[in-house]
């Protein structure tokens, strides 16, 4: 190639560089705007706020052409959201108190509604003042009053999440304490020990008095009156521990016998910690034998039944208990 034809390549190249770059003056070009997200998307993919899914949840339980399945898995999605401290302050915010309070009155849905609307206050005020505190504002108390006011004809499941609110406020504070006994709560749920044949929350209320009664001892004036405790202890023992290991007198033969009779150790436990309790609490220095809460008979066949369980298991009843029953036992006789 000679050198004219070399500089006209070079003259072409150029103007071609020259004019496929300058294109500044040229209108931008704009890409085409992208079509909005389905919100259902963002939701399948990031999942909805606890809030939206706890109003859905609340929304379900209470949709009347719903079936009881459907209802409650809401209600049980509910609870498992409001075992979060700050979901559970959103009770308020969302305004799920009212509907809440709404199932647990409502005697024409299942019992299964109402003891998931009892487990869900449970739940959301159990060591949370500030959900609690929106729950008696929101009117939980009155509500609570009326449902314990049913608690014989009451399903017991339904019962047994009563138990459960009440446990869980009275364990905040003093003053909770205080109001559950002043609007007449703790003397309703004590009543249950009196039931024959034992309510299926009995134990529940046991562990929960003697829990209580450490903590405010004047309680023990609930359980004061004559013939009160001999009726409870009695409904709450007889038929724990059967006659053929209370008789058994030896004590590898007893472990024997005993291990499938199903005997409820845990009950009977704190059955004897609730005697323990109210006895010590109701003590005064040198009262006299008429003002224990029991007569010594009662107190000796208590200890009997205790007796009758550490031969079938030395381990069922820890040894202090057992070591505090004979001592209490021993002072009624003495005096």
């Amino acid at each position: 190639m000679d050198a004219k034809n070399s500089i006209a390549l070079n003259d072409l190249l150029k103007w071609g560089i020259e004019h496929t770059t300058a294109s500044e003056d040229a209108p931008p070009t704009t890409a085409p705007r992208p079509e909005p997200l389905d919100p259902k998307w963002v939701d399948i993919i990031l999942g909805k706020p606890d809030a939206v899914r706890m109003r859905d949840c609340m929304s379900a339980m209470t949709a009347p052409a719903t079936d009881l399945s459907a209802r409650t898995a809401a209600a049980d999605e509910l609870e498992m959201l409001v075992e979060q401290i700050d979901n559970a302050m959103d009770l308020k915010a969302c305004k799920l108190w009212s509907p809440l309070f709404a199932v647990q009155r409502d005697m024409t849905v299942e019992p299964e509604m109402r003891m998931y609307a009892n487990w869900i206050v449970a739940t959301a005020v159990q060591n949370n003042p500030k959900a609690a505190k929106d729950w008696q504002d929101a009117g939980g108390l009155d509500v609570l009053v009326d449902a314990v006011r049913v608690r014989e004809t009451e399903d017991p499941a339904v019962v047994a999440k009563l138990v459960a609110i009440v446990s869980a406020l009275t364990s905040l504070s003093p003053e909770f304490i205080a109001l559950m006994h002043s609007r007449g709560i703790l003397a309703d749920l004590a009543a249950l020990l009196q039931l024959s044949p034992r309510h299926a929350s009995s134990k529940r209320v046991l562990h929960m008095l003697a829990y209580l009664l450490d903590a405010a001892p004047k309680l023990a004036l609930l359980f004061a009156a004559p013939g009160w405790m001999a009726r409870a202890v009695r409904v709450q023992i007889e038929g724990l521990v059967p006659a053929s290991i209370s008789t058994t007198t030896d004590s590898a033969e007893a472990d024997e016998e005993g291990d499938d009779l199903g005997v409820d150790m845990d009950h009977l436990e704190k059955a004897l910690r609730f005697v323990v309790t109210v006895s010590r609490a109701l003590a005064e220095p040198g009262k006299s034998v008429a003002a224990w809460p029991m007569r010594p008979d009662e107190y000796r066949w208590v200890q009997e039944q205790a007796h009758a369980a550490v031969k079938r298991d030395k381990d069922a009843i820890e040894p202090e208990l057992v070591a505090e029953l004979d001592a209490l036992v021993a002072e009624v006789y003495s005096q």
